[in-house]
């Protein structure tokens, strides 16, 4: 009925012509499996990835809001009103004078602290986690900062 002649399908994909195209083929693939695992890597990242010591953020719970109003400072213990660390949020500045916020996170016995001045008028998006937070003045006088952290 019908043949295939095997040996000039042989040839055929064995001819310069043909490898140079697998070849490109080949790179054109690796560059996309490249860019498709970097595109995971950001969504990783913008939405959090699964780490083991760190819950990660629950959609279906409410999240943690605090309003400080013309206060000198305040410590604000987030993993205890949340159950977990805190995983994303907005603090935001909405007084006059600047804000010192102090970001504690608790391991074990130790305590680590990172200081971040917030400005006037202005919003902190945190991308790490958090135990605990404590909101002070900055020497301009009191302050009043919203917090919500999920």
């Amino acid at each position: 009925m019908f043949g295939f002649d095997l040996s000039k399908l042989s040839k055929l994909l064995n001819s310069p012509e043909v490898r140079k195209i697998l070849s490109w083929l080949q790179g054109k693939l690796d560059r996309i499996t490249d860019a498709l695992a970097a595109l995971e890597r950001m969504l990783a990242y913008e939405h959090g990835l699964p780490v083991r010591d760190v819950p990660p953020h629950d959609p279906r719970r409410l999240p943690f809001v605090y309003r400080a109003e013309d206060t000198s400072g305040v410590r604000l213990n987030v993993a205890a009103a949340l159950g977990k660390p805190a995983t994303r949020g907005e603090i935001m500045n909405y007084g006059d004078t600047k804000a010192l916020l102090v970001f504690i996170r608790a391991d074990g016995q130790a305590e680590e602290q990172i200081e971040y001045l917030l400005p006037s008028g202005t919003t902190l998006s945190p991308s790490w986690f958090y135990d605990a937070l404590e909101i002070r003045d900055a020497g301009e006088g009191p302050v009043s900062v919203q917090v919500l952290a999920q």
